[in-house]
């Protein structure tokens, strides 16, 4: 299977193989300017030599990097690939390389990767250990869909904005007199590249050229209420609007092409589209609006085919994925729904107090978390027919409701909620939940309406609020410190999203898109 062209199974691998640990995400160092690091190592040897490095001749050695799934759901794979061998401990030894041939199979979420050796007079080493450093590319993008994740848990799994210099230098802003933004969030593709649904029904893509952006493309749809749009494999893009759904491909750098679009009558004011993959490769594309119905599309490649519709009887439908794909959970005026995505069925349903305006998150081991109108945050289990309240938690010293989708970070029992004008950190301890500390951002910056937090992979927080508010927090555990604040030019705004080179990126309805 190739990846993109990039990466291509080999038919067959050697018979000598080294199996080896492989963590996401990292819990130190940071290699390169996308900052992530996998660090894989044998055991580290002694009184004998690994079978790759003691022959004489050119070698293959096959090494298994195991599951590399990390917590959360989320699918990745490896590139930009360096392989170094350690001897005796203090020799570094840098000229045993990766040649990049990495297997990588999306149905077992493995991978392996063939590095080549020659001999290094073996027969003298006593200790020794392999190193290897991979950086991911997420599937479908650095920030594929409108909370990062089909889970909306908002971390990602790069760097945001450096917490020195305050304020932040601001890279660019992009506007043109033609292009109102929708206050939809940023999404960013596998190379980089950015995607904004735009008010006139227009889908752009704008290039981070450093210090000033150009578009490389620019689609009209003909339709209004654009979504954001979800990141798909191979260069695949899916966007919502009223009655439709588009599948676009970027076939080259100038224009997508549309392969196929389907009436999903009667859809109104679209959420944005969640894309999930089953183990051969196929798409299912889910999207709801505000009028009851939540459509399930099977994208079939030149065409697409309805696979099913779950229906209410009105309102908005807020949607989120489990963590495997098999259960969509709906949320609808005061009730949680669990969906199976393979027939559209209802599997249970729970009533929340009040009414929920909150999406549902999913954290790694698949507990759901909502909240309903005012301060009550619930986290509930899903036992597959039925599901339990895990626990309840009444948020004090609040100053307004709970507001947005929550965000999971820490060891995805973080929770980060807002309000109009308050940033909150809650434990998942398992039986209860526990709220850590409450932020009040500056009122000199006019606080109002809040958006969900953005993590980085070193779970610096990031939070932008209309008026263009720009916030930077880092969670010490039992308190919180702020890093920066900022008033930037603009009205509403919408969460930043995190690419590469630790830049973030946000948008507004006055300004444009500005990248600090």
């Amino acid at each position: 299977m190739s990846i993109h062209g990039l990466l291509q199974e080999p038919a067959s691998y050697p018979s000598n193989f080294i199996t080896l640990p492989f963590t996401i995400p990292p819990s130190s160092e940071n290699y390169g300017q996308q900052a992530f690091q996998a660090i894989v190592r044998t055991v580290t040897a002694s009184g004998g030599v690994p079978t790759m490095i003691a022959n004489d001749d050119f070698q293959e050695t096959e090494f298994d990097l195991g599951n590399n799934t990390p917590e959360g759901g989320i699918n990745v794979y490896l590139s930009n690939i360096t392989v170094t061998l350690h001897l005796d401990d203090a020799v570094n030894y840098n000229n045993v390389a990766g040649f990049g041939m990495i297997a990588w199979n999306y149905g077992s979420t493995t991978s392996r990767i063939i590095i080549q050796t020659y001999n290094f007079g073996a027969a003298s080493i006593t200790n020794w250990r392999i190193e290897v450093i991979a950086f991911p590319i997420i599937q479908g993008g650095l920030w594929p869909t409108y909370k990062a994740t089909d889970q909306n848990t908002s971390q990602s799994l790069f760097l945001g904005i450096p917490i020195s210099p305050d304020p932040p230098v601001q890279k660019w802003v992009y506007s043109n007199p033609s292009f109102s933004f929708n206050e939809n969030n940023i999404v960013i593709g596998e190379t980089g590249i950015l995607y904004i649904a735009e008010d006139g029904g227009r889908l752009v893509a704008l290039v981070d050229g450093g210090n000033s952006a150009f578009v490389l493309w620019d689609f009209p749809t003909g339709q209004v209420n654009l979504t954001s749009p979800a990141c798909g494999r191979d260069a695949v893009l899916y966007v919502g609007s009223n009655n439709a759904l588009y599948k676009l491909i970027e076939i080259d750098t100038i224009n997508p092409f549309n392969e196929w679009s389907i009436n999903l009558t009667p859809l109104t004011n679209p959420f944005p589209p969640l894309v999930s993959y089953n183990s051969t490769g196929d798409a299912t594309i889910y999207i709801s609006g505000q009028n009851g119905h939540v459509y399930a599309v099977s994208d079939e490649g030149v065409s697409a085919t309805y696979k099913w519709t779950f229906v209410l009887p009105a309102g908005a439908m807020f949607i989120g994925l489990s963590n495997d794909g098999s259960v969509l959970y709906v949320s609808n005026a005061n009730v949680l729904y669990s969906v199976d995505t393979s027939t559209g069925l209802l599997k249970w349903s729970r009533t929340i107090g009040g009414v929920p305006f909150s999406t549902p998150s999913v954290g790694a081991d698949g507990t759901i978390y909502i909240y309903g109108v005012g301060t009550t945050l619930y986290a509930i289990t899903d036992n597959g027919t039925t599901s339990t309240l895990k626990w309840t938690l009444a948020i004090v010293g609040l100053t307004s409701n709970l507001f947005r989708t929550i965000s999971i970070g820490g060891n995805y029992d973080r929770l980060y909620l807002v309000t109009d004008t308050q940033v909150l950190a809650v434990t998942d301890n398992g039986a209860s939940g526990t709220t850590n500390w409450i932020y009040n951002v500056d009122p000199s910056l006019a606080p109002n309406d809040l958006n969900s937090v953005t993590i980085g992979l070193d779970g610096t927080l990031y939070i932008t609020g209309d008026y263009t508010l720009a916030v930077c927090l880092t969670d010490n555990g039992a308190s919180v410190t702020k890093n920066w604040d900022n008033q930037l030019a603009g009205g509403f705004a919408s969460q930043f999203t995190i690419g590469l080179n630790q830049r973030c990126y946000l948008g507004n309805d006055q300004t444009g898109i500005i990248a600090l």
